[in-house]
């Protein structure tokens, strides 16, 4: 499989995103680039990736299932939801790629309206669901390499 990670300046995240996709499988064919491509690597991303390199990044993640319609929502695709990974999925791809002393630093639910649930979920799924357990989170993760 041939996979193309284009961005801007291909000088951090596009550059981190072909490692870490080469790094999963040696099959892919995984090149990055740029339209406006910088000189050189930012060194933070050089940092981060090498033996020794840490980062703490926030984002989106999912706790158990929602329903594709829900997740497919104008509002939740607007808001990165569409994409999110399982968070246990999230932590292991971490993991995976080398990355050691992986710590939760915060988790926040993120709250849905509730006009937006109704629309998608029945009464008894509307209330498990805001029982806890199911929901997206925004979660702050750090890492390192050792």
């Amino acid at each position: 499989m041939k996979i193309l990670i284009l961005c801007t300046g291909n000088s951090c995240r596009s550059q981190m995103a072909e490692g870490l996709l080469k790094s999963f499988d040696s099959r892919l064919e995984v090149y990055s680039a740029g339209t406006n491509p910088a000189y050189i690597a930012n060194p933070n991303a050089v940092m981060v990736m090498k033996t020794g390199g840490r980062f703490c990044v926030s984002d989106v993640v999912i706790k158990g299932n929602l329903p594709n319609a829900l997740k497919e929502d104008a509002v939740m695709y607007a808001g990165y939801v569409s994409g999110a990974l399982q968070m246990e999925n999230y932590l292991g791809i971490i993991e995976k790629t080398g990355f050691k002393n992986i710590t939760v630093h915060k988790q926040k639910p993120i709250t849905i309206p509730d006009e937006t649930l109704k629309k998608y979920l029945s009464p008894g799924e509307l209330d498990e669901f805001k029982k806890g357990g199911t929901g997206i989170f925004s979660i702050t993760v750090s890492a390192n390499k050792n």
